[in-house]
């Protein structure tokens, strides 16, 4: 059986990165769309080296690695044999570039976990940029529709599914919980001030009344409506 880890993903590497080496970080921020695939891989290697050198102060290099580790130290690893780390990321070159970092950091240094093979995916969330209120409304439907994908399939594998909604834009995170705390699975948060994660507490039976054996049901309930609600909004803002 597989841990399949969902996270959505934010800015806070690059963010404390820019910070670590004295630069504007928001500044470096927007300087990322610009940049050519050669300064790309040239700042993909740089970040992968800082994480490398905070190894054994991981948790304070970002959102998703500090909420990770935690998720991982909290969860009986017993009966897993595989660990499976899936993105959510933005439809930016930020979000691609964080991904590409943490794939490498997590695949070819870390490599496994208490023995467990640690391997990564993601998904884009289309759409999903901040170049304003518009791309954000549009893109952030594509939440919902990958988690229900995701769950759904990695459930039917049979593996451990949990969320942990710490990283990314807040309006993300919300609807990210929803489904995950509506799909009855673990769903984690972790604040800044503190050191471990908590578990979203569940919704009461009588409030969502799903049996479990509905499960399939409400996936495809909530893909259908937020591809119809994608769909409505981008119709919306190109007439």
């Amino acid at each position: 059986m597989h841990l399949v880890i969902i996270s959505t993903v934010g800015a806070s590497l690059i963010i404390n990165y820019a910070r670590y080496v004295g630069y504007d970080p928001f500044k470096f921020l927007d300087s990322i769309d610009n940049m050519s695939p050669e300064d790309e891989k040239k700042w993909e290697k740089e970040i992968l080296s800082y994480l490398k050198e905070k190894n054994k102060d991981i948790k304070k290099t970002s959102a998703e690695m500090a909420s990770i580790f935690s998720i991982l130290e909290n969860e009986n690893l017993k009966d897993i044999d595989q660990i499976d780390l899936m993105f959510i990321v933005s439809d930016t070159a930020q979000g691609k570039l964080v991904y590409n970092i943490y794939k490498n950091f997590f695949e070819g240094f870390i490599k496994s976990y208490n023995g467990k093979q640690i391997r990564c995916y993601y998904d884009i969330a289309e759409g999903l940029t901040y170049t304003d209120l518009e791309h954000v409304a549009v893109g952030l439907p594509t939440v919902p529709i990958l988690l229900s994908q995701w769950i759904r399939n990695n459930m039917g594998m049979g593996h451990k599914v949990v969320l942990n909604v710490t990283g990314g834009f807040k309006a993300e995170c919300i609807y990210a919980a929803l489904v995950g705390i509506m799909a009855d699975i673990p769903t984690y948060y972790m604040h800044e001030k503190f050191k471990k994660v908590i578990m979203l507490p569940p919704l009461p039976d009588a409030l969502i009344r799903k049996p479990k054996e509905q499960v399939e049901i409400f996936f495809h309930i909530v893909e259908k409506f937020y591809k119809d609600l994608k769909q409505k909004i981008e119709k919306t803002h190109t007439e």
